[in-house]
């Protein structure tokens, strides 16, 4: 009945306001369809709604809908955040009453420190840390690393081409995993956009790797 009351006034507005409004509900109902790709029951009722309810449900959705799917993006976010942060606490209380015997960073302490406490950015220890400036140096390293790997590797990226490079860095991650080591990769959507993501990384997945695209 609202939404009827709602399309009625509609009626008396101007052609292009209304196809606005129906164009907006076709690119909410791609989205949600593409948000909502592991939860499909979910995806057909707001399909539904929009159908339905062209006006209504799109009112409704921006007012309520893109805050449950922020929520859902974050979530998991700010658990992980809450552990940090304890995390943080308990390092800079451990420094505070004792400086000579925690945080070894090598005469950086008061930066560890300073971290701590302004960035939660907590400190660990025996790692390793190269600084590449040349590109084939690098590559050639990361080719050396994956081929050695005997335990796992875990990589993260922002972007991978499908080109000659990228087909390469998969087709080696493909292999490890595929000898049993544990193969676990995240890349950035933004930086992926551009390949089918599916049958790009497929041979690791079949391999048994766990592949992931991150976006906000």
């Amino acid at each position: 009945m609202i939404d009827s009351l709602l399309w009625l006034l509609l009626g008396t507005a101007s052609l292009p306001f209304v196809i606005l409004i129906v164009l907006l509900d076709i690119a909410l109902c791609v989205t949600i369809v593409f948000l909502e790709r592991k939860n499909p029951t979910v995806a057909i009722a707001w399909v539904l709604v929009f159908a339905v309810f062209p006006v209504l449900g799109f009112i409704v959705y921006m007012f309520f809908g893109r805050h449950l799917y922020g929520a859902r993006i974050f979530s998991k976010k700010t658990e992980a955040d809450v552990v940090y942060k304890n995390i943080a606490r308990e390092q800079l209380a451990e420094w505070l009453e004792d400086h000579e015997n925690s945080l070894d960073a090598e005469g950086f302490e008061n930066t560890a420190a300073l971290l701590l406490n302004l960035d939660n950015s907590i400190f660990s220890d025996n790692n390793d840390v190269e600084i590449y400036t040349d590109g084939d140096m690098k590559f050639s390293s990361m080719r050396e690393a994956i081929l050695s790997a005997k335990h796992h590797i875990h990589i993260e990226y922002f972007i991978i081409r499908d080109d000659e490079l990228g087909r390469e860095i998969v087709s080696l991650l493909a292999k490890k995993a595929a000898e049993g080591v544990e193969v676990r990769a995240i890349f950035d959507a933004a930086g992926t956009f551009r390949i089918r993501k599916k049958k790009f990384f497929g041979s690791i997945c079949k391999a048994g790797g766990d592949v992931r695209i991150f976006s906000l």
